[in-house]
């Protein structure tokens, strides 16, 4: 005699047997490379810990000091 199976117990049983088929073709369809991976190794340059002050070019009428004309 056959077993009650619910709707719900069918539903996983099929779900799982739909995941166990797609990690099959995704085991299939994976592709190997004949050659190893092989980067190329780049130096990196950090900066300074503490980078040496550079002062700003002078520019006129920073300190409000000089008149401009107005014409």
């Amino acid at each position: 005699m056959p077993e009650k199976v619910t709707r719900e117990e069918k539903l996983i049983e099929l779900a799982i047997a739909k995941a166990k088929e797609v990690l099959q073709e995704a085991n299939v369809n994976t592709m190997e490379l004949d050659e190893p991976l092989t980067g190329e190794e780049v130096k990196v340059k950090r900066p300074k810990k503490n980078p040496s002050e550079v002062p700003l070019p002078k520019t006129s009428n920073i300190e409000g000091k000089e008149k401009k004309d107005s014409n």
